[in-house]
């Protein structure tokens, strides 16, 4: 190393860059959005991101694509319940203005309508009840990536421990794989 600064690590937006390394946009993209040249990005990427890192963020890309999905579900259930209020009032004033005219036959056939209508819109607010919520897992969580990592550091250095902290987690139910 020449002693120079990372020009990544110095950039303001450090983190936004951070986050497009690893969410995978073009470095071409990155170099225009932010002005950082191909190579500061690869070196940064490989001397300055570490593991850690690269999971939280992962896990925040995730955790807000989920939410996303989410609230666009919501949005698209409260139009559809907008739509089907708008059609009861229709229905409402096809009712009234065929009373007015003394047409009786259209007033009850619109009134069988406004049932069905209304039955809809009972259907769909029970459903809008039930709003869509993101859940996101302990396993998910920085905190308990980091947690992980300090444990599977001291069962490196003392394997017994590992053996009776599995055996203890197993009497406890806890749901814990070996998975590295």
């Amino acid at each position: 190393m020449n002693g120079r600064r990372c020009t990544v690590c110095s950039h303001p937006r450090v983190d936004e860059i951070n986050r497009a390394i690893v969410a995978g946009t073009s470095r071409t993209a990155i170099e225009r959005k932010f002005g950082i040249t191909p190579d500061s990005q690869r070196r940064h990427e490989e001397n300055h991101i570490t593991e850690e890192m690269r999971r939280e963020i992962v896990v925040d890309l995730k955790r807000e694509r989920a939410q996303e999905t989410a609230n666009e579900l919501n949005d698209e259930r409260l139009d559809i319940a907008a739509t089907y209020d708008g059609l009861a009032r229709r229905v409402g004033k096809l009712i009234d203005r065929a009373e007015e005219n003394g047409d009786d036959s259209l007033a009850l056939a619109s009134m069988e309508g406004l049932r069905r209508v209304l039955s809809d819109i009972a259907k769909m607010q029970g459903k809008l009840a039930q709003q869509l919520t993101v859940q996101v897992s302990l396993m998910d969580s920085k905190e308990w990536i980091v947690v992980r990592d300090l444990l599977e550091r001291v069962f490196n250095a003392h394997p017994e421990a590992k053996a009776m902290f599995l055996q203890l987690a197993k009497r406890e139910r806890l749901s814990i794989t070996d998975a590295r």
